[in-house]
């Protein structure tokens, strides 16, 4: 199911943490330069989407998550299939992650990292926009069904670009407490006029991202490592709560498990150790693994998608991750459709993750798009 390479990484990332250690390695591969040089930089990545990695996903939520009500989400994966099978709205998040191989001592991925001592990263939120009918084009998976014992794949690629690099924090531009980088990330079809294109010129990307299917933003920052009294002080503190003021429309309760966790990270290529690793998690402040950002992205859409009518498509989706979720404890996650007047033909949804203490821990607002039949439907409601 998974690259053999990929597993025994994931196994070395499982030794102790040594905190010197990790600190003189990041050193070894800081860059002297500023973090702003990393503005502009790019990267693209192919990847091939097909049946066998949705099925694989599939698998992993099946062994790796205990329902807390009695909705079985796997089954509702599922609902509203046709002869014609598409990627679900959520099915990118589980590719276009292979990136480098230059893995920097916690885990993640070297491309992103400002450098010198913003050892700690952690993914703070962003948004998701879908070109509804290029997805549907470019996204589209023959039925498994109608060839069986053939391998149905599309070959698509993602490219790659760090729009903004900002210093924060109450100290001066010399000593700031966080790094925030901000990337643009856009989805299409494999084009071969792109073909050899690793930078692309403001001519290409508009060209680009006028043929993609999806352009998401992403916000990550980069702190400092924990001294062993801070973390033992956030470890031993209170969890900060934030209480949800709606009530949700849909729920659903699961508890994540350790083989969800590193499953998905084989899945998905992701290393980061806050994942794998209890005592580097630990050393980070955090009591117990953490649950990825990309999976609670995925599962709140997953939620999303088996509640708007049949057809209907999510265009847009905004969301911050307000803190952080753990391994075997409850997370819910929930779902309301607003009343708030909107365009015809679309409706706001507020999507949120509560923690096994029932504040946020992701906050997120969606626009889903109608289909016709639907419009007609709600426009002859009101005249009658």
């Amino acid at each position: 199911m998974f690259r053999s390479t990929q597993v025994v990484r994931t196994l070395q990332l499982r030794r102790p943490f040594n905190r010197s250690f990790a600190a003189s390695t990041f050193k070894c591969h800081s860059d002297p330069r500023t973090p702003e040089r990393l503005v502009g930089k790019q990267r693209n990545i192919i990847d091939v989407l097909s049946h066998n990695s949705i099925s694989s996903m599939k698998r992993v939520l099946q062994g790796g998550v205990r329902y807390c009500k009695t909705e079985d989400f796997v089954k509702r994966m599922d609902q509203n299939k046709t002869d014609e099978v598409s990627l679900s709205f959520g099915d990118f998040l589980i590719h276009f992650e292979r990136g480098e191989l230059n893995y920097l001592p916690d885990g993640t991925d070297k491309f992103h990292w400002p450098g010198d001592s913003w050892v700690r990263r952690v993914w703070a939120g962003g948004s998701i926009t879908w070109d509804t009918a290029n997805f549907r084009k470019q996204f589209e998976l023959p039925d498994s069904t109608k060839s069986p014992g053939l391998s149905i794949s599309r070959k698509l690629r993602c490219f790659e670009k760090i729009l903004n690099v900002e210093l924060k924090g109450k100290g001066d531009r010399n000593q700031p407490n966080k790094i925030l980088v901000q990337t643009m990330r856009a989805y299409g079809a494999f084009q071969n006029k792109y073909i050899g294109s690793k930078d692309m010129t403001a001519e290409m990307w508009k060209d680009y991202l006028g043929s993609t299917a999806i352009i998401e933003k992403r916000d990550l920052i980069f702190m400092p490592l924990k001294t062993t009294e801070e973390a033992e002080a956030q470890l031993n503190g209170p969890d900060r709560v934030i209480k949800p003021k709606m009530t949700a429309d849909h729920s659903l309760s699961i508890i994540p498990n350790e083989p969800l966790l590193a499953e998905f990270s084989c899945l998905t290529h992701n290393c980061h150790r806050i994942h794998l690793d209890k005592s580097y998690a630990r050393s980070e402040g955090y009591r117990d693994l953490v649950v990825h950002g990309p999976l609670t992205l995925y599962l709140m859409i997953k939620e999303l998608e088996s509640h708007i009518p049949a057809g209907a498509s999510i265009s847009r989706l905004d969301y911050k991750n307000l803190a952080p979720l753990f391994c075997n404890e409850m997370m819910n996650i929930c779902l309301r459709r607003s009343d708030s007047a909107s365009e015809e033909g679309v409706e706001q949804w507020d999507v949120w993750i509560e923690g096994s203490h029932g504040g946020y821990a992701v906050k997120g607002r969606a626009e889903v798009q109608l289909p016709t039949v639907c419009r007609v439907r709600g426009a002859q409601q009101t005249i009658g």
